[in-house]
């Protein structure tokens, strides 16, 4: 698991989210300040700066500025990696490296958990699903909060049940740590609560005393003192090691660094406005500073944008989800022999005699999985990460037919070697591993974008593949990343960041070679966001005619400066021309998605040869309705 995981991430570039990571973790351990990029975790953030910070070969991101003074994380991040002059492959190596680890520590978890419930065969075969899933692969080398949370919900999850069967004083220590962990990775680790109280129910409908130390307590009502007693103590020491990890300091701004210039990246009062029922409780917190100013700025920046996002699930695009959302990301990114191991697994747990010790497994996948169905976030497979390694537990109770001579073991150790194989012939490409239920991975843009195939990941591949590439080549990116540091020079098209060379007006296009993002060329976060429509079609035709109008106007002030007085200001035609490069670049994607590309760059970049008659259909041609 750690040859894979680590070989592969050096082949891929820097994924969407890792720039903020790391360089958020690099900013807290050296000026203790906590404003950047506050809503994915500390703890993840930290530990993989812990191995970036410490070293004088690399110049720390930059602590002034107006970018610095706004918080702006992804200004920051690109002078960090791309414009200071430091290893950007090294620091990306140390900072994965680290997150290897927690995968490691995960697995280690699961092999533990599954070995206990199942004996040794079931331990190694839970092993062997964990260590060869596509998706833990990818995450568990990647610079995120994701593959954080997986083990701190498992772990946190199986320190609750261990407690339960016995109160003390280590089980309690080891809960909190546990809990501490998970509140510091993520902000989805509310959802612990009401595992917890699942867990609890579960342990008071049992007839059987509780003990404690050397005690027993007979009676629910007494069981139940004692639960809730343990339970504030726990919730107390929880809450004191988040304070530690802030430094034991309110503020989330270092004073030596602030001024009176100096803010979060967005402002607080409008995102509590969209908390809905939890607006009293966040504003009572902030009153009385219940906890550290950064971790409740940070959960209320994740619920006010949770409500609504842009997203795509197999030719439909919505804002506020779909049920069917994850059940569908599960399906088509799971291996096919991997997900007939854990239907195996289950059918085998649930005929063992042990199967109230499933309960903690099965409360973990239900809760978890009962919120991600109602979400609206449907932006990626990883988000049901944390239900991965409960159900590679789960998968060792194949080993039931492991034991037995036959045509069961042989199907059991057949499914292994296929997922084995399958997973080699993955590499490096785990990110964008889709099954063959949708065709495989080069059919994976049709169904899935964002972070489930298309992260930034792969420049380094287009890099690769354009190679001897002498006409002209325009780029549509999904991602955080400078092309330019993988020595890609391209025509820049609209893209998620603007992109360097970006002009104040429409960049021309003209045939050639078109590389475009699986998120980009499905339309998620342009302006004409989705499918061609009408109402896109007649706004297109308007900013058509206005661009043509300033075009021919380049040469004559005066008729250009009648042309502004028109819109009513430069500003105006600016912001109309912006709005023209978008919709004409919607129109051209509507017309490609029609088609198979002509190449790929890794899974997540398309590439298309694009010659003048397509290009006139895609600009001047019939809509793509």
């Amino acid at each position: 698991m750690a040859v894979l995981a680590t070989t592969a991430a050096r082949v891929n570039g820097p994924a969407f989210d890792e720039l903020a990571h790391l360089t958020a973790g690099v900013s807290y351990l050296q000026t203790g300040d906590f404003r950047f990029d506050p809503e994915n975790g500390l703890l993840p953030q930290a530990w993989a700066g812990l191995a970036v910070a410490g070293d004088p070969a690399v110049g720390p991101p930059l602590s002034s500025g107006a970018a610095w003074d706004r918080s702006d994380v992804w200004t920051v991040g690109q002078r960090f990696f791309f414009h200071q002059g430091n290893p950007l492959s090294e620091m990306l190596r140390r900072g994965r490296a680290m997150i290897t680890v927690l995968g490691l520590l995960c697995a280690l978890l699961v092999w533990l958990w599954s070995r206990a419930l199942f004996g040794p065969a079931g331990g190694l075969l839970s092993l062997a699903v964990c260590a060869l899933s596509p998706a833990m692969l990818a995450h568990s080398a990647l610079v995120t909060s994701d593959m954080a949370a997986a083990l701190f919900f498992l772990a946190s999850t199986a320190a609750l049940w261990r407690l339960l069967e016995r109160l003390n004083v280590g089980g309690v220590l080891l809960v909190a740590a546990a809990l501490c962990g998970l509140t510091l990775s993520k902000f989805s680790a509310v959802l612990i609560g009401p595992i917890a109280g699942l867990l609890v129910l579960a342990r008071l409908a049992r007839s059987e005393p509780l003990p404690v130390g050397r005690h027993r307590l007979v009676g629910r009502g007494r069981q139940a003192a004692a639960l809730g007693a343990v339970a504030l103590v726990v919730a107390g020491l929880v809450v004191a090691g988040v304070w530690v990890a802030y430094g034991a300091r309110w503020s989330a701004f270092e004073p030596e660094l602030s001024s009176e210039h100096t803010a979060f990246s967005e402002p607080l009062e409008p995102m509590l406005q969209r908390t809905g029922v939890l607006q009293g409780p966040l504003r009572a917190a902030l009153e009385h500073r219940v906890l550290p100013q950064a971790w409740l700025y940070g959960f209320t920046f994740v619920l006010s944008h949770s409500a609504e996002r842009p997203a795509f699930l197999a030719g439909a695009w919505r804002t506020d989800g779909w049920w069917w959302f994850f059940p569908y990301a599960m399906a088509v990114k799971t291996p096919l022999p991997l997900l007939a191991l854990l239907v195996l697994g289950l059918v085998g747990a649930a005929r063992e005699e042990r199967r109230r010790e499933l309960v903690p497994l099965l409360a973990l996948i239900g809760v978890y999985w009962a919120v991600s169905v109602a979400s609206h976030l449907n932006i990626g497979h990883r988000h049901l990460l944390p239900t991965l390694p409960p159900l590679f537990v789960l998968a060792g109770g194949g080993a039931r037919w492991l034991r037995a001579p036959g045509g069961g073991r042989l199907g059991i150790l057949g499914l292994v070697g296929g997922l084995l194989l399958g997973t080699v012939a993955a590499f490096p490409h785990y990110l964008g591993f889709f099954n063959g239920l949708v065709g495989g991975s080069s059919q994976g843009w049709r169904h899935l974008v964002d972070s489930s195939l298309d992260w930034g990941q792969d420049l380094p591949a287009l890099s690769q593949a354009l190679q001897g590439e002498d006409g002209p080549v325009a780029l549509s990116y999904f991602g955080s990343a400078d092309p330019r540091a993988f020595g890609i020079d391209a025509r820049p098209l609209p893209s998620f960041f603007p992109l360097a060379g970006s002009r104040g007006e429409p960049t021309p296009l003209v045939p050639g070679l078109y590389a475009i993002s699986a998120t980009m060329l499905q339309a998620v976060y342009l302006r004409p966001a989705g499918p061609w429509t009408d109402a896109y079609e007649q706004r297109y035709r308007e900013s058509l005619a206005r661009w043509l109008d300033w075009r021919g106007t380049a040469g004559d002030p005066a008729a250009r400066a009648t042309l502004v007085d028109l819109l009513g200001s430069e500003q105006a035609w600016r912001d109309e021309l912006a709005l023209f490069e978008e919709l004409r670049f919607a129109r051209l994607a509507a017309n490609l998605r029609r088609r198979e590309p002509d190449g790929r760059a890794g899974w997540s970049i398309l590439l298309y040869r694009v010659g003048q008659a397509e290009l006139t259909q895609a600009v001047a041609g019939p809509p793509p309705l």
